[in-house]
């Protein structure tokens, strides 16, 4: 586990934000010396607890259904496991593959332009490991919500959060140099203008317009940093809860949004009432967080689940077909 004093974390929490502002920006926001701000980034670089900078995107906006799953194996070899998280890994339809707890296995998101192609790409797979798979739930998302670090600063509930949404139906279609500088900004967010110009063979004004177009447009919806929350001794849980009473479900929901943890809430056809992803302080333990919860609202509850992310395989925030 790696400590991080205040101006770590203020770091961390202003890239959460907005991971293409210069050391300069961030030295004024900190009160600090260039200097000393850019020695703490290459710090937190060297020592893996930024893993990498990437853009949210709302892939809804521009074309693409997005679906999540929940995979359960069999009794299963190792060598099986692993041909199936690689699989997933380097199929194209794929943009987050991770390893979690029980009651699943493998948790999935995809992206489609087309419901059938979709449909016949987890056939194909599901096919293909069918002797290892005891079962696989899929859910369209209505819509995702993406929820700032704010517990990098803060282990208070908070009246006031801010987040993105993935889920604007008013779509438009990208150019293909908007395409190609989108696909740059994915998986690295801090890259100068002048550098993705010169990979794509564009003016710097050219592309500064593009990401300025895209930003306005709602394609681009924040440079984000990518945190290895393991390292700060941090775990990642989904809770899924059920209700029996939707005026509470809607008070549960708001309370979620107003953690710290809470870093994505989503909205399924299908799934549960109420579905919340946290990065939990392990000293607290989810435990802490679902105690709170029943406490408050387990009148209502008819059903709850939690699990652990245990390991991120894939993270590309850009859709590769």
């Amino acid at each position: 586990m790696i400590e991080l004093d205040r101006t770590d974390k203020k770091i961390l929490f202003e890239l959460d934000r907005n991971s293409r502002q210069s050391f300069t920006q961030l030295a004024r926001k900190l009160k600090a010396s260039k200097s000393v701000v850019a020695y703490r980034v290459r710090q937190l670089e060297k020592k893996k607890v930024i893993q990498g900078y990437y853009t949210a995107i709302d892939t809804v906006r521009i074309g693409y259904y997005n679906f999540r799953a929940y995979i359960s194996l069999k009794e299963t070899s190792s060598e099986e496991r692993e041909a199936i998280m690689d699989y997933l890994v380097k199929a194209k339809w794929t943009w987050w593959v991770a390893r979690a707890s029980y009651p699943y296995d493998i948790a999935l998101m995809f992206l489609s332009r087309d419901m059938h192609k979709a449909g016949s790409q987890l056939k194909d797979f599901l096919a293909g490991f069918k002797k290892s798979i005891r079962s696989c739930r899929v859910n369209p998302y209505v819509e995702l919500n993406h929820f700032f670090r704010d517990y990098i600063l803060y282990d208070e509930p908070m009246q006031r959060r801010s987040y993105m949404t993935v889920g604007d139906e008013n779509r438009i279609e990208l150019s293909d140099g908007e395409r190609a500088v989108l696909g740059e900004l994915s998986s690295d967010s801090r890259q100068e203008s002048i550098a993705i110009a010169r990979k794509l063979g564009m003016s710097p004004i050219t592309v500064k317009n593009i990401i300025r177009r895209m930003i306005k447009s709602g394609v681009i919806l924040a440079f984000r940093v990518l945190v290895d929350y393991s390292k700060i001794n941090h775990g990642y849980y989904w809770i899924h809860i059920n209700v029996s009473d939707y005026a509470e479900g809607e008070r549960l929901k708001r309370y979620a949004m107003t953690l710290p943890e809470t870093v994505y809430l989503e909205q399924t056809i299908g799934g549960s009432d109420i579905e919340f992803g946290i990065q939990v302080d392990e000293r607290k333990g989810v435990l802490g967080i679902v105690s709170q919860i029943t406490e408050n609202f387990g009148k209502s509850i008819t059903d709850y689940e939690y699990f652990k992310i245990l390991e991120n395989r894939k993270a590309l925030y850009m859709p590769q077909e």
